[in-house]
């Protein structure tokens, strides 16, 4: 009589899990009483849901060091897994625990298969109201940076390199284009001075830039950006010395410009740290020229480095 009554109670316990999927049973060796298990599941559920084919939903049963799951794959509508203690699977009617969370797990799933079939009727019901589509939004929607940073620039000799600081404007495409283009323009200062066996001579550069090319998504916090662009400015040459002939041509200023290729690393979502380096060569060069026949300014080749600060907003 004891085993019938907790039988009938057991089935009294739901009523819900009488129609679906097909179920598949699999049950880790720790399982107490695993025909008992399949007995009272069956029971619950109907026996013609229960099956032993390969395609059936299946409701597995693994055991851990202190815990027992009881999970279901595939989990197509994200039904949470449910844990029992080992030390109240291990009691006399762990068996029936066990059981009842398999029960109640497949409740769930029905649940949320119902759910989720109301939620698709009413989105394939006619609208008042045009949608707009997310995908739509998303692929439209930019996403910009403004950053300052302190930049290295490393010339030809006799100035080997000259400091100074830039501000930069970015605009990158969204990760769900196809090609997730990048623009980025930049302004800057740099100052250089070099001793020389007349006297020194003081570089001075602002400069303006415009890149383009491709952003690189690595995970959700880090980007690789590679561009092609143009740069230049303006800039001036002064000769301090006593004497005044030490420099023969030059003295002044002039615009300069060339193009440029860059490629540049960030980490962060929002607020964001960057790494780039750049080079480029001069076309049109702006320097003095010393007794000495050594050409003093912003000439041929050139790289530079920079560490930027800068933030971000819009879609990523």
């Amino acid at each position: 009589m004891g085993t019938t009554t907790l039988l009938f109670l057991f089935v009294a316990a739901s009523s819900s899990t009488s129609a679906g999927d097909r179920v598949r049973l699999s049950l880790d060796d720790c399982v107490p009483a695993r025909d008992l298990v399949h007995d009272l599941v069956s029971i619950e559920i109907g026996f013609p849901r229960l099956t032993d084919e390969a395609d059936a939903l299946e409701v597995g049963v693994d055991c851990q060091k202190d815990l027992v799951r009881v999970y279901v794959t595939p989990n197509v509508y994200s039904v949470p897994d449910r844990k029992i203690r080992r030390d109240e699977v291990d009691a006399q009617d762990g068996s029936r625990l066990i059981a009842l969370n398999i029960t109640e797990l497949l409740q769930d799933v029905d649940t949320e298969k119902h759910r989720s079939r109301v939620l698709q009727k009413r989105d394939e019901a006619p609208a008042a109201v045009a949608v707009v589509p997310e995908s739509a939004s998303v692929s439209t929607a930019l996403r910009a940076r403004l950053g300052a940073a302190p930049a290295l620039r490393f010339l030809a000799k006799p100035n080997r390199f000259a400091i100074g600081g830039r501000a930069s404007f970015g605009l990158d495409a969204p990760r769900a284009a196809g090609f997730v283009w990048s623009l980025q323009a930049y302004g800057g200062f740099e100052e250089s001075s070099v001793n020389l066996s007349l006297g020194s001579v003081r570089v001075r550069a602002v400069s303006a830039g415009i890149g383009a090319g491709q952003r690189f998504d690595v995970g959700s916090t880090v980007a690789l950006f590679a561009l092609v662009g143009l740069s230049g400015g303006w800039a001036w040459i002064d000769g301090l010395t006593n004497d005044e002939t030490a420099i023969d041509t030059g003295r002044g200023g002039g615009a300069w410009f060339g193009p440029t290729a860059a490629a540049r690393i960030r980490f962060g979502e929002s607020a964001g740290l960057s790494m780039g380096i750049e080079g480029g060569y001069t076309m049109r060069s702006v320097y003095g020229e010393v007794d000495d026949n050594q050409r003093v300014g912003l000439r041929g080749g050139w790289a530079m480095g920079d560490l930027a600060f800068d933030w971000s907003w819009g879609e990523r």
